[in-house]
């Protein structure tokens, strides 16, 4: 099998078994994705909310209303 094709079938299958957990746990991808970033990236430094605007490209409007849902 081509290493392109096997990369990516490897990769749908892992965004639908994330998507199937988020569901189970009642949270967005999105969602996800901050948790993991604060869980991974705050073991060495304190995070801040302008650290995941800064992240993802969010306005701070907008990461705070992710936030508040977590």
């Amino acid at each position: 099998m081509d290493t392109g094709k096997l990369i990516n079938k490897i990769s749908i299958r892992l965004r639908r078994r994330s998507e199937k957990m988020g569901k189970n746990l009642g949270i967005t991808e999105v969602q996800g994705r901050i948790l993991d970033f604060i869980l991974f990236d705050g073991r060495d430094r304190p995070l801040y909310q302008k650290d995941i605007e800064k992240e993802f490209g969010l306005r701070p409007s907008t990461a705070t209303e992710l936030l508040k849902t977590l």
